[in-house]
């Protein structure tokens, strides 16, 4: 029998042990007691789907986005403070609207899937976006509506893995913490370099913003 493709429903507990295991003094010996400590609980598969939900997807895409999009709309279409303003507002809707991703996918499945196929679909219209505001010229009518597609595809698998996070903390409270840790550490931390890189490549001398959008 085949194996199930799909990642996110996955995330349920394999085993369940009450017994507090001994934990190692090194600090590397911490860091990998935690990962196995998650990825046996909830599998490994989810443990990095998390990872790269919380790190690369929103972490590193929220500090390329938002700091290529300024520059972007500024520099390369020359809007006017009043005209980016509009543009801005309207291209961060998703962000605003990130409850209605949840009760979307939890009231109308995709083969019978809640979350991945939602998780993909935003995946891929975030790379056609992107891509989009990378290689074409476009005006500011049509840029408006791929930036608006790119935070889409940034906002809805973050409401979604929160809602699994969340879920599994109900089942697993004794995990709770380590599930908000992986979370937010991931998040943290790629935002971090993120942020340290993206103002140098945004420059016009080093990628521009729109090579920042190839990102």
């Amino acid at each position: 029998e085949d194996a199930p493709a799909v990642v996110v429903e996955d995330a349920e507990p394999l085993i369940g042990n009450d017994e507090a295991p001994e934990q190692p003094t090194n600090p590397a010996g911490r860091v990998y007691a935690f990962y196995d400590r998650l990825s046996t609980t909830f599998s490994w598969r989810y443990v990095a789907i998390v990872s790269l939900v919380y790190g690369v997807n929103q972490g590193v895409g929220e500090a390329c986005l938002f700091t290529a999009q300024k520059y972007y709309l500024f520099d390369d279409l020359q809007l006017t403070p009043a005209r980016y303003s509009k543009v801005d507002g309207f291209a961060n809707i998703p962000w605003q609207v990130k409850a209605l991703y949840g009760m979307v996918s939890d009231s109308f499945s995709i083969y019978g899937l809640r979350k991945t196929p939602y998780i993909i679909l935003a995946s891929m219209g975030g790379i056609v976006s992107a891509a989009s505001l990378w290689l074409a010229r476009l005006d500011y009518q049509t840029a408006a509506g791929l930036l608006l597609i790119a935070n889409l595809s940034i906002a809805s698998p973050d409401v979604m893995i929160d809602g699994t996070t969340a879920e599994n903390s109900r089942k697993f409270p004794k995990l709770a913490a380590d599930l908000q840790t992986l979370s937010w550490a991931s998040l943290y931390g790629c935002a971090m370099v993120a942020n340290l890189a993206v103002g140098e490549l945004v420059k016009p001398s080093s990628i521009g913003a729109r090579g920042v959008f190839g990102l």
